[in-house]
């Protein structure tokens, strides 16, 4: 695959130099003068260079700016041609030939300037030199006579540092080129793709400067992301001790060795390492995010809460950093819904919409907020229909089913007090509309005692709690394969069927939830009637699921061995 993309860039660099040279021609490319003098006749004055100042460069050309004065002695076919030395960036490295321009252009008499685009290099194009860091040593500029007798020159010193044509390639070891390329690995790794490029920008960084210490944190992160492993924690602590060793005051290592270390379960080294980084101060809100999740981890619910709160209220600074401050309200406002601090949550849920107005997904989140933990289906419609016009793009929210369920339920409930049932329908109407899928509908709807109410309604209007999907799961199914066990007993109470087969070989509800060794869910079923002597095609019975996952003691429950 590497190769694959390698094959693409170069066919891309060849294709663009082509490009290059069908738009400025063979040679170099001359735009029209600042300024003229129509005078063909024979000024006072030496004809000279004044100056060559380089204006822009990019991979593929240097664009240069040229004053000179001609006075027009050997008439108007004199013409002005430059020529460019480059090196490479590393001795071993090909170097880029200098080369004549084949075009040349008239120069007017008088004191002029004059706009050179210098392409780097000439067909054929060879990928090499785009893909390679060069530096030029020195553009010498000259004017000419009609017969090649040199009117003038100038040599003039100066370094272009020609990037590569790939960013990740470190076109330089200058702070600012260093730091740029350090921006781009940083915006790569928070993004999650194209991780591989990233590593490659922070190694070509580390071999230019070993003693740039930010690099080594985002080495940890890059070797945390692509192995969330013990291998891959310890790699990332690695890099981070190579990092503090340099620098034992670098508050972002310490943040983030911080989190390797709670993850490692050395919940005091973390703790240390935290109180350091907040001892000498610093900017980087993931140090009270991760100190949250660490006190999660130890089971300190209010010290965790407490950390969370710092986290979304600081100061903002960097963007970078905002990603935190939304990992911190995410795990803050689960803590508050498990304690079922619903005021606290409510505010919390203000808050975030507030600072973050233009995110559909947040005020999808805060419309099922309303709806299952509130009851309040009206409010969770006109947030939800404010959420659905700002597209969230998050792949675990679905807006339309958050709707859909409020509008099943608005729906539900006032039949239920005898209202209008045209009036009513066109909420059920509505909910067919934004969500047809039933099995995920059912079992979200089963998921909240204020949304459940719409089951046996919809069951009334013909529709069975245990219709399947397209993969033959029900909304008891999904209940089991989201440890639901609330959900799936509301589910059973009006009426799944526990030994309904959910695909081909006929696995059972009792087969799923001894394959995920969910003890609670195999105890559920059992207790409301499910068949544990049923076998799939293949022959095999949940005991026997169970006994070759490793489930002895689910096993032993489901023979009946356990008293059940």
């Amino acid at each position: 695959m590497k190769n694959q993309s390698w094959r693409i860039i170069v066919l891309a660099v060849a294709l663009l130099g082509s490009l290059g040279y069908l738009i400025f021609g063979s040679g170099y490319d001359f735009l029209p003068a600042i300024s003229s003098d129509p005078n063909p006749e024979k000024l006072q004055g030496d004809n000279r260079i004044i100056s060559v100042r380089l204006v822009a460069v990019d991979a593929y050309s240097a664009t240069t700016e040229v004053e000179y004065f001609y006075n027009g002695a050997s008439g108007p076919a004199a013409k002005l041609q430059l020529t460019i030395g480059v090196t490479a960036a590393e001795p071993n490295q090909q170097k880029d030939q200098v080369r004549r321009p084949e075009q040349t252009i008239p120069v007017r008499p008088g004191r002029q300037k004059v706009i050179v685009r210098i392409p780097r290099s000439r067909p054929p194009f060879d990928p090499a030199i785009f893909a390679t860091p060069l530096h030029t040593q020195s553009i010498e500029a000259q004017l000419s006579s009609t017969a090649n007798v040199v009117l003038a020159r100038s040599r003039s010193e100066i370094a272009i540092d020609w990037p590569s044509s790939d960013p990740f390639v470190l076109s330089g070891t200058s702070t600012t080129e260093i730091d740029r390329l350090y921006r781009l690995c940083v915006q790569t790794i928070d993004s999650g793709n194209q991780l591989e490029l990233a590593k490659k920008g922070l190694e070509q960084i580390l071999l230019a400067k070993p003693e740039y210490v930010p690099a080594y944190a985002e080495l940890a992160r890059y070797q945390m992301k692509t192995n969330w492993s013990p291998a891959g924690l310890e790699q990332a602590e690695q890099s981070l001790k190579t990092a503090l060793r340099i620098d034992p005051n670098h508050a972002n290592s310490l943040v983030l060795i911080g989190y390797v270390y709670a993850h490692q379960r050395r919940f005091k080294e973390a703790d240390d390492a935290f109180r350091k980084a907040e001892t000498i101060g610093t900017k980087n809100i993931w140090l009270y995010a991760n100190w949250g999740e660490l006190h999660a981890m130890e089971g300190k619910q209010q010290a965790a809460i407490a950390m969370y709160r710092k986290a979304v209220d600081a100061p903002k600074d960097l963007e970078t950093y905002e990603r935190a401050r939304q990992d911190a309200y995410e795990h803050l406002l689960v803590l508050l819904e498990n304690n079922k601090q619903w005021q606290d949550a409510d505010a919390l849920y203000e808050a975030r919409i507030a600072r973050y107005p233009d995110n559909g997904c947040f005020k999808a989140e805060y419309a099922a907020f309303f709806l299952d933990r509130r009851g309040d289906y009206n409010h969770a419609i006109d947030i939800g229909t404010k959420a659905l016009e700002q597209n969230c793009n998050d792949g675990g929210i679905n807006t339309q089913m958050i709707l859909a369920k409020a509008y099943y339920t608005k729906w539900a409930t006032e039949l239920s007090h005898s209202a209008n049932q045209r009036e009513a329908d066109q909420f059920f109407s509505r909910g067919q509309a934004l969500y047809s899928e039933m099995a995920t509908l059912m079992y979200s709807l089963a998921s909240s005692q204020y949304t459940a109410v719409a089951i046996p309604a919809l069951k009334r209007q013909g529709i069975t709690i245990d219709t399947a999907d397209r993969n033959g799961v029900t909304a008891l199914g999904y209940s089991i394969l989201n440890h639901d066990p609330a959900a799936g007993l509301t589910l059973i109470r009006y009426g799944a069927n526990v030994n309904q087969r959910l695909n081909q070989d006929g696995l059972t509800p009792l087969m799923v939830a001894a394959s995920q060794g969910d003890r609670q869910f195999v105890s559920l079923l059992l207790k409301h009637g499910a068949d544990r002597r049923r076998k799939t095609m293949s022959g095999y019975s949940a005991e026997r699921i169970a006994v070759e996952r490793g489930f002895g003691d689910i096993a032993n429950m489901i023979s009946g061995r356990s008293g059940l």
